[in-house]
């Protein structure tokens, strides 16, 4: 075998460098939105937690999980209320001061929403008590000129 029938037969090492920055620089523009917190999501008690990056829309809940944050889910909620987690549920989520969000879904389902303490007011969203919703919290008009600026970005 030559060293050119190698080559043609193995993925460049450019294209895989080109794939980690492209996922790399998604996953940090994704942590920079405003309002966005980053937490630990579960939709049963029990159940292993899983990582993801989400942000408030209104009395949606946005949430991006997965490698490279692709898989998107959108949440409407109903009631948030926040409790401080066991020991055991702590040392499992990984967070310093960690809370946890119990959220009624308008589907009558609940998942809990675990994240810093420092985040809690962004946790609570819309739902937190008058007067302590944070400033950087977006709205839908802020999300739409957000996502048309990126195409303009990406197309020039």
């Amino acid at each position: 075998m030559t060293r050119t029938a190698v080559g043609y037969r193995t993925v460049p090492l450019w294209l895989f460098v080109l794939v980690v920055l492209v996922l790399a620089e998604r996953n940090r523009r994704l942590r920079t939105r405003p309002g966005n917190i980053t937490v630990r999501l579960r939709s049963e008690p029990g159940t292993r937690w899983s990582k993801g990056n989400g942000v408030w829309v209104d009395d949606v809940f946005a949430v991006r999980q997965g490698l490279g944050d692709r898989s998107e889910s959108f949440m409407r909620v109903t009631s948030v209320t926040t409790r401080t987690p066991e020991f055991e549920e702590a040392k499992e989520l990984r967070l310093e001061e960690p809370v946890i969000a119990t959220v009624q879904l308008a589907d009558g389902g609940t998942i809990e929403i675990a994240a810093p303490r420092t985040q809690e007011v962004l946790l609570l969203g819309p739902f937190a008590a008058d007067g302590s919703v944070p400033p950087e919290m977006p709205n839908v008009d802020q999300i739409e000129i957000a996502n048309a600026d990126q195409a303009v970005a990406a197309a020039s």
